[in-house]
């Protein structure tokens, strides 16, 4: 004789469910803090000009440090290996890309599967009236934050088996999030190396990128760098170029820069001429008084 668990999410987000003895959940710091450092042998191996480290901080907060453009690419390609998925290098994407890590992982400790929001999965077969608990992870992008990645969890306890042969005995998700409430709540957080946070007096005239950039001692520098060596106009998208130079001032007008930022039109190849906005703190770093670009792909 024999029953079953049935778990119905009745919320608007997909959570991943185990259903089994009492039990805490997985640690997602320490699955978060594992993968950024076994990702790191690959960026560097790569040869990125950083490392990649994660920590946890205080208040759950797991912090990605030193990472560049192209680390964002190495994980993301990673990502898309997981599910086919077309994804981008940008921090948005590496949110999005973070959550399919970590759900992979969560599964990969075994009985955890994926419920989408409206769907049901019958776990067992249990004895009898068999005292269970379920563990819903929910894994998501920061709906205040796309650069972030939010993990909570809840606990469905106690929650039972069927009491007679055969039969299924459903619980909800949201019940238990009404009466308990999410615990163990960890946000992951990228903390990208801008150079225009340690630098002043930036400028861009004729394709040079100029500024006083500090280094660790708190001393000035005068640096420069070639973005028209580095960059490219390919059919109105500016980008890191993959055959030096680049030359997009050849083919781009009116620029400007406001912040880190170079706006300005860039002329397609049926000579539309297109707005464009480029984020130099994207790929330009400040090391040590220096103008360097912070991507494996220049």
């Amino acid at each position: 004789m024999g029953s079953y668990i049935s778990i119905h999410n009745n919320t608007p987000d997909t959570y991943l469910v185990k259903v089994g003895h009492d039990e805490a959940a997985l640690s997602i710091a320490t699955i978060v803090t594992g993968l950024i450092g076994a990702l790191a042998a690959i960026i560097v191996s790569a040869g990125a000009l950083s490392g990649v480290s994660a920590a946890l901080v205080a208040n759950g907060v797991v912090s990605v440090f030193g990472i560049s453009t192209g680390a964002i690419a190495t994980i993301t390609a990673a990502a898309a290996s997981i599910k086919v998925i077309s994804i981008g290098a940008t921090v948005v994407d590496w949110a999005a890309a973070t959550v399919l890590f970590i759900t992979n992982q969560v599964q990969a400790d075994g009985g955890y599967y994926e419920i989408l929001p409206g769907q049901k999965r019958t776990y067992g077969r249990y004895t009898l009236s068999l005292w269970r608990q379920g563990t819903c992870h929910r894994i998501r992008v920061n709906p205040d934050n796309p650069e972030q990645v939010i993990t909570d969890v809840v606990y469905m306890r106690p929650i039972f088996s069927g009491a007679t042969n055969n039969s299924v005995l459903e619980h909800n998700i949201q019940h238990w999030i009404d009466r308990w409430g999410h615990e163990n709540q960890h946000v992951v957080t990228l903390q990208k190396e801008n150079f225009s946070l340690s630098s002043r007096n930036i400028s861009f005239v004729d394709g040079q990128l100029r500024a006083e950039c500090r280094d660790s001692s708190w001393r000035w520098h005068n640096a420069v760098m070639d973005l028209n060596y580095y960059y490219e106009n390919i059919n109105g998208v500016v980008k890191t170029a993959k055959r030096k130079p680049g030359n997009f001032t050849l083919s781009c007008s009116e620029m400007e820069l406001k912040g880190a930022k170079i706006f300005g039109l860039a002329e397609t190849e049926d000579k539309r001429k297109i707005k464009f906005e480029l984020d130099l703190d994207i790929d330009i770093a400040n090391k040590e008084g220096r103008l360097i670009c912070n991507d494996l792909a220049i």
